[in-house]
């Protein structure tokens, strides 16, 4: 009995580890000294990455890449997936951005090329997101809906950002 409840329980574990690797989850947020950081060890494999995904925004349309499936991946005219993005090239971007600890790159309504590194995994009267956003010239912005977001410079156009989506 008490070895098949161990087996549980590791079972359990296991299978929520693989689910957060699989999601591309990090279970802890970072501070604002570990970004910098993570920024300055990947800052020329980010540049080469917002480079293509402007490419790709001009090209395809593209809105959003996610390094755990393509199928998350999205057009602003509502193609998802390798129907948005060939799954080739996504694989490229998936095996880079893993590289650096990147979630997914993505655009918003709000200026700028947004790389999350984290997002809170559990509703808690907010969600949290953190990561670096290039955005030359908009240090500040405002969302129209109850998002707020700070950022702060990193340099040459790069900042890390907090956004708390209540």
């Amino acid at each position: 009995m008490r070895f098949a409840m161990h087996m549980t329980v590791r079972s359990a574990l296991v299978g929520g580890l693989i689910f957060a690797a699989a999601a591309g989850c990090r279970s802890v947020e970072p501070s604002d000294a570990e970004l910098r950081a993570a920024f300055e060890e990947h800052r020329v494999l980010l540049d080469e990455l917002r480079q293509v995904f402007e490419q790709d925004v001009k090209r395809n349309n593209l809105t959003s890449v996610s390094a755990s499936s393509v199928t998350l991946t999205r057009c602003g005219d509502g193609r998802r997936g390798d129907a948005c993005l060939a799954l080739e090239r996504w694989r490229e971007y998936a095996s880079r951005l893993e590289g650096c600890g990147v979630q997914a790159i993505e655009s918003h309504e709000t200026p700028g090329i947004y790389f999350q590194i984290y997002r809170s995994r559990f509703w808690n009267q907010s969600f949290r997101f953190r990561g670096f956003v290039y955005a030359p010239g908009v240090p500040r912005v405002v969302h129209d809906h109850d998002d707020t977001e700070e950022r702060v410079d990193l340099g040459n156009g790069w900042y890390s950002y907090l956004i708390i989506d209540t």
